[in-house]
């Protein structure tokens, strides 16, 4: 109960950060200039878009230790403790991500990540976050917008190809200019804003921030939209090659990589495909499965479980093993030790978390059958 009671106070105190602890944020982040560099002509579209949700996460974290980094070598700036565990979190994620994309430029769908990546649910204290918390999040939607709106000026003369992206970008920028409208007259130092406003103001961030990653991404690899809406044929006549091949990576995109390679090496590629193509035929992707991705991810990069093998069923998703602590996703705590993988079923209106002590190895995998869960 005494560490409970610590990390509660933790979340919603504020204390200085130390230089040294924002240097150590700085080289995260200055990090990703070198692979921004490396790769910077790559064709690939889904190392540009996994580039691109690391600039967000850098963009993010950075906008919310603003004032701690202006502060830095001048007069010491206490910063909420929720502000800097939250930036924590997103520079911590960097570092894998440009692991991903170097991978994906070195052997396409290597990756090894889910793309998108979508972000997680913001940090939150036992108590309302402070108010300087709240302008960081206004800083951090403000950053994002500025970064993506001239490449959505640029996608409205392709408004078929970036319909979603584009729809969203709108939807997302009214979110924001409603949180922003509430949060105006907030200043540093102020004692800050009604409770219902408050928490108003900060989920509308919180959605807001997650588009906005989201709507990044789809502007570098437009197939990526397939994953929060129906899939859609392209209207194009005939598909170039790299369409081809961005249409085959759709396809695969919450397959594990090492089941695509097993099936490749086998031979079981174009019977695999055909199964997919089917399998995500107009099939969306529901609310509750979308935060599993993201928690999965953030869990990843965090340490705290890792991949431990495959569905021997389409779509080939990965499974899960918890390392020495137990997690918690979609609203289920899951023991240390014990696997679990998101079920998915054909009409995609019962996909599932299954959790069990352990998953025993199938002795083949199966094609053109529905998916079901592990007995």
């Amino acid at each position: 109960m005494a560490i409970l009671n610590r990390f509660r106070s933790t979340l919603s105190g504020r204390h200085v950060c130390p230089p040294e602890h924002l240097e150590g944020y700085r080289r995260i982040g200055e990090s990703l200039y070198a692979a921004e560099a490396e790769l910077t002509e790559t064709a690939s579209p889904r190392v540009r878009a996994i580039l691109t949700g690391a600039r967000c996460l850098r963009v993010m974290a950075d906008a919310l230790l603003e004032e701690a980094f202006a502060a830095n070598g001048g007069s010491e700036q206490k910063i909420p403790a929720i502000t800097q565990k939250q930036s924590e979190t997103w520079y911590d994620a960097i570092p894998r991500l440009i692991a991903a994309a170097r991978k994906e430029a070195a052997f396409p769908g290597a990756a090894g990540t889910a793309a998108p990546l979508r972000l997680a649910s913001l940090l939150r204290g036992p108590l309302a976050s402070p108010t300087d918390h709240l302008t960081g999040l206004r800083r951090a939607a403000q950053e994002l917008h500025e970064l993506i709106q001239t490449k959505i000026e640029l996608a409205r003369f392709e408004p078929t190809l970036y319909r979603e992206a584009i729809l969203r970008y709108e939807e997302t920028r009214t979110q924001r200019e409603q949180a922003d409208a509430i949060t105006r007259s907030v200043r540093h130092g102020d004692s800050g804003l009604p409770a219902d406003l408050h928490a108003k103001a900060e989920q509308a961030y919180a959605s807001a921030l997650s588009s906005y990653l989201l709507v990044a991404q789809w502007l570098e690899d437009p197939t990526l939209q397939s994953t929060g809406s129906p899939a859609r044929r392209p209207v194009a006549a005939q598909k170039t090659a790299a369409q081809k091949d961005q249409a085959s990576e759709t396809l695969w995109r919450v397959s594990s990589t090492v089941a695509r390679r097993q099936i490749h090496r086998a031979g079981e590629g174009r019977k695999a495909e055909q199964d997919l193509r089917q399998f995500w035929l107009n099939r969306t992707i529901p609310d509750a499965e979308r935060e599993f991705e993201a928690t999965a991810t953030r869990l990843l990069a965090e340490g705290r479980i890792r991949e431990s093998g495959y569905w021997h069923r389409c779509p080939f998703q990965s499974s899960y093993a918890v390392g020495t602590d137990p997690i918690t996703i979609s609203g289920q705590t899951i023991p240390q030790g014990h696997s679990f993988l998101w079920m998915y079923d054909r009409d995609g209106e019962s996909s599932h978390l299954v959790i069990r002590a352990s998953f025993a190895s199938a002795p083949s995998r199966d094609y053109r059958t529905d998916g079901g869960a592990p007995q």
